[in-house]
């Protein structure tokens, strides 16, 4: 029985093909319910934003190695530190380049082109940011930027 009326997310973070196919599809089959009288997508991605580009790179560089790690079925914490000065293998380059698909990381303005151009892509008005800093102050300032950046909040 195909289930009418329902929101859908399409957790691009997770796997960053086939989501505004996805979308497209929800829509065109949407049957409209009690709860839910339009369809109603949404598409979450993993994202890190901050105007210190020095953190960018950094968390950027974690990111990557924790996806290699995540493949591995390996979950620990990691810092910077601990993996600055790693080589990668030309395997390990490929995979750092497609997982970088699941991410926007970056400063102000390459954020916001990056998630207009993927709300234009899957046709949605909301996006939802899973934030992957490794420092809580950094993960909030993060938030706070992206709230600036589309004005959900009111600037000083």
């Amino acid at each position: 029985a195909a289930h009418f009326g329902m929101r859908f997310s399409f957790a691009h973070f997770i796997n960053p093909s086939g989501g505004a196919k996805a979308v497209k599809i929800y829509k065109q089959r949407f049957q409209p319910s009690v709860n839910l009288k339009i369809p109603d997508a949404t598409m979450a991605i993993f994202y890190f934003c901050s105007v210190v580009e020095e953190q960018v790179q950094q968390q950027r560089a974690v990111m990557d190695h924790r996806f290699l790690q995540f493949e591995k079925g390996i979950f620990e914490a990691i810092t910077y530190e601990d993996i600055k000065d790693i080589t990668y293998t030309d395997y390990e380059l490929e995979r750092i380049k497609v997982n970088r698909l699941r991410t926007v990381i970056g400063n102000k303005e390459q954020v916001q082109e990056r998630l207009l151009a993927l709300a234009a892509e899957y046709e949605v008005d909301e996006i939802m940011l899973v934030n992957i800093a490794s420092h809580f102050e950094e993960r909030l300032r993060s938030y706070e930027l992206a709230a600036e950046l589309f004005e959900l909040v009111q600037q000083e």
